[in-house]
């Protein structure tokens, strides 16, 4: 697994998860991310998640979570909120 937070903009994000972000399963992508904030976020927004859910990736959607990591890190302070990645497994063979 990597983790991505604000020091290397272009490797690491972070961001405010404010619901489960689900990212649907596509051809093209080849690894998951999902959005992590730090536990004390999730306690001012009165929330019991620290993490949205793992969702397949491809550039685009990787853009879209990085500018929600930034978003959140405006927001709460440098490092609040970062993205993990990691391979996607194998499709099922049918």
């Amino acid at each position: 697994m990597v983790c991505f937070d604000s020091t290397t903009l272009e490797t690491q994000m972070n961001t405010r998860p404010s619901e489960h972000h689900h990212i649907p399963r596509t051809e093209q992508s080849l690894h998951m991310a999902r959005i992590c904030c730090a536990p004390e976020v999730s306690k001012l927004k009165k929330e019991d998640i620290t993490s949205s859910q793992w969702g397949e990736v491809d550039a685009a959607r990787l853009e879209g979570l990085r500018a929600l990591v930034i978003a959140g890190n405006e927001l709460f302070g440098f490092g609040t909120h970062w993205i993990e990645m990691r391979e996607a497994p194998p499709e099922p063979t049918r």
